[in-house]
C-alpha cells in the first residue's frame, strides 16, 4: 500500500470537508478510499483575476473560468454539464462558436479534450490555455473570428 493512503471496506458514508486534513472519496469499486489532503505550490487552488499559466490549476479554478467565460461571453461560450464523476462532481464541455452564425452542430468544427483522466493535468492546462486565446483572439484575429 502507498504511503499516506489508507483503503477501508466500509460502506458508511462520510462527507470529505474542505477544512479536514483528509480527503475523503466514496464508492463501492474498493470502499472508501481516504487520501492525506494536500496543496502544492505549483497549484491554484483558487480563481484568480486573472488567468495565467505560470502554475497548474486545481478543478475548482478550471471550472470557475469555464462559467465566467460561459456568463461573460453568452455569444461564443456555451457550458454543458454533460455528466457526472465517479464523485458526484460535474464533467462540463465548453462549446465555442458564433451563434449569429447558427447552431455549432450546423457547422464544421474541432473537438479538443481535457482532464479526461485525472493525472493528465497537461492536457486540461493546454486546452484551458487554448480557450483563452480563442476568446481573448475573437473579434481582433481574422483566423479566430
Amino acid at each position: 500500500m502507498a504511503p499516506g493512503i489508507l483503503f477501508s471496506q466500509t460502506s458508511s458514508r462520510s462527507v470529505s470537508r474542505t477544512d479536514s486534513v483528509i480527503y475523503t472519496v466514496e464508492g463501492d469499486r474498493h470502499g472508501v478510499s481516504f487520501f492525506l489532503r494536500v496543496q502544492l505550490p505549483g497549484v491554484e487552488y483558487f480563481p484568480g483575476e486573472k488567468l495565467t499559466f505560470d502554475r497548474y490549476h486545481a478543478l475548482d479554478v478550471i471550472y470557475h473560468w469555464m462559467q465566467r467565460w460561459a456568463d461573460e461571453y453568452p455569444d461564443i461560450v456555451s457550458l454543458h454539464e454533460i455528466a457526472r464523476s465517479f464523485e458526484g462532481r460535474s464533467v462540463l464541455q465548453m462549446t465555442f462558436t458564433s451563434k449569429k452564425n447558427g447552431s455549432d452542430t450546423d457547422k464544421p468544427g474541432a473537438f479538443f479534450e481535457g482532464n479526461r483522466h485525472s493525472g493528465e493535468i497537461t492536457s486540461a492546462e493546454s486546452v484551458m490555455w487554448l480557450s483563452q486565446h480563442l476568446i481573448e483572439g475573437y473579434g481582433k484575429v481574422s483566423v479566430i473570428t
